[in-house]
């Protein structure tokens, strides 16, 4: 079977610094079966009620951000 791309994955992290972690990580493991993160395919989305202070980064650069704004209690 010849792979060369996947597609769907999602990363789901409380802390900011831990989508990071997880991103990197997953960049890491992919890189070493040959696979890439294409910055230009993919997003970045908080569901949150404050915005997001340090983009999600890959080795091409910054992943874009999409915010959903959740209304105050």
């Amino acid at each position: 079977m010849d792979l060369d791309f996947a597609d769907g994955i999602a990363i789901v992290a409380e802390e900011e610094n831990v989508c990071q972690e997880m991103t990197t990580k997953l960049e890491e493991q992919s890189a070493q079966v040959g696979l890439n993160i294409s910055r230009e395919k993919k997003k970045a989305m908080g569901i949150t009620q404050r915005s997001l202070s340090q983009p999600v980064a890959v080795a091409q650069g910054n992943i874009e951000y999409v915010e959903i704004h959740l209304p105050g209690k």
